[in-house]
């Protein structure tokens, strides 16, 4: 794998779809993570970025992930969602294809191809999340109030879904094994037994590492910092509780979607959050 050229030509890092202001920024924090080494060529001019063993790695698991295509769906589904809350609001409708726009409609470092965002979408329309208007060779897209309590409870698209009552008696149950309900036919049982939020754990840390770095506003640093220590604080609980968990994370993704200055190292936070968060509870 060549190295990267952080002063080189323009072209070097248009190749990477790096802009020129932020490839230095995404270096370093790569180099943080040991995905890199970053040396100084001769003269102090210019700095090449090798990747370690550990950053090919991880450039491998990216590409294996990027062909999984459950994943891919399952990942769009959740953020399309949030996308056309985050950009219509409750009332407005957005352009299907302006998610172009949103450096987070993407999956392992890869924008999403438009027959899956089309195909996410109608999905979501089948299950009442989403209207959508076909308009000339287009499409707009609203968010119903289905959709929006869907966002607002944290978690995915699928555990959304999956909580739904589908007919007869529902029974929530937590922290108990093997209960059986009576003669009824449909029971959800939703047990926490044993839940490990260490990868949430973890990203909080990594939130409260890089939070100086993502271009935020003084005020909402602090407010970064506070719901990261609030996420992790309910992760590494003794007794870890779901719903808490939930909270926490959902909270602390939207107020790093706030942050009006989009960056691919935010995008790459935003998208280690949901990774750590499918991890603990399932995607």
């Amino acid at each position: 794998m060549k190295a990267l050229h952080l002063a080189g030509p323009a072209s070097d890092r248009a190749r990477e779809g790096l802009p020129a202001g932020e490839a230095a920024d995404i270096a370093l924090r790569l180099k943080r993570l040991g995905l890199v080494q970053v040396a100084e060529t001769f003269g102090g001019t210019d700095s090449e970025v090798y990747p370690t063993e550990d950053g090919v790695l991880e450039a491998r698991r990216l590409l294996d992930l990027r062909a999984d295509t459950v994943a891919r769906f399952r990942h769009a589904c959740d953020v399309l969602l949030k996308w056309v809350l985050r950009t219509g609001g409750r009332d407005s409708a957005v352009a299907v294809l302006s998610y172009t726009d949103d450096p987070q409609c993407s999956f392992a470092g890869e924008p999403l191809a438009e027959d899956e965002v089309l195909s996410a979408l109608d999905y979501l329309a089948d299950n009442d999340l989403v209207q959508i208007h076909p308009i000339d060779n287009s499409a707009m897209v609203r968010i119903t109030a289905v959709g929006t309590r869907c966002v607002l409870a944290g978690g995915s698209v699928n555990d959304y879904l999956s909580r739904q009552p589908n007919g007869g008696d529902t029974y929530n149950i937590t922290n108990s094994q093997g209960f059986v309900a009576g003669s009824q036919q449909h029971v959800l049982q939703n047990n926490h037994v044993g839940l490990d939020a260490s990868k949430l754990a973890e990203f909080a840390q990594m939130v409260r590492q890089f939070a100086p770095t993502l271009g935020a506003a003084d005020n909402q640093q602090n407010q970064i910092t506070t719901d990261a220590e609030v996420l992790e604080d309910a992760a590494t609980a003794d007794q870890p509780e779901p719903g808490r968990i939930r909270a926490a994370y959902e909270q602390l993704q939207t107020t790093l979607t706030a942050i009006s200055t989009a960056t691919p190292g935010l995008a790459m936070l935003v998208q280690a959050g949901q990774t750590a968060f499918d991890a603990a509870f399932g995607g």
